[in-house]
């Protein structure tokens, strides 16, 4: 009896320690987006440097009323949680690849070539995703960005 009392003890102080591990751990990888302003995505010896839409208004104007973007250049859309968020090119002055991807940066989506004519029309990725960058129309092609890629995000 004792010794049973003694195992129980042992296993639950046991498992206390390892959850209090995983949550540490898990704490300091997780990313303050609201301190983040930019970073890179990086797939292969490809990399994009990424202004971060981090806060509802950043997202909603996203690249509107530019006149361009360099072509390793983008805009990275970071959402609180998984969602089907909608992109439209609302006073948008060139086409673009917006590229979806779930919370461990897998690519799960792409939409190439939306032309900026096309507002009002919207676009919804086939899958929920976390974060979304745009970059310049044919950016997804040139560098072999395909769904099932997994990029990865580095702030600076």
């Amino acid at each position: 009896m004792i010794m049973d009392r003694k195992k129980v003890i042992g296993v639950t102080l046991g498992t206390v320690v390892v959850l209090l591990i995983l949550y540490f751990w898990w704490a300091q990888n997780e990313i303050d987006w609201k301190k983040i302003n930019a970073g890179t995505l990086s797939f292969a010896a490809n990399t994009v440097l990424v202004e971060v839409a981090n806060t509802t208004e950043l997202r909603i104007k996203g690249l509107s009323g530019r006149d361009s973007i360099d072509d390793k250049k983008g805009m990275l859309f970071v959402f609180d949680r998984a969602e089907s968020p909608s992109f439209w090119m609302k006073d948008m002055n060139f086409p673009i690849d917006i590229i979806f991807f779930d919370k461990d940066w897998n690519i799960v989506d792409i939409k190439e070539n939306f032309p900026a004519e096309s507002y009002p029309e919207t676009y919804t990725p086939k899958e929920k995703a976390k974060y979304v960058v745009e970059v310049n129309a044919g950016f997804a092609k040139r560098n072999s960005w395909q769904i099932g890629n997994k990029v990865k995000f580095e702030a600076y």
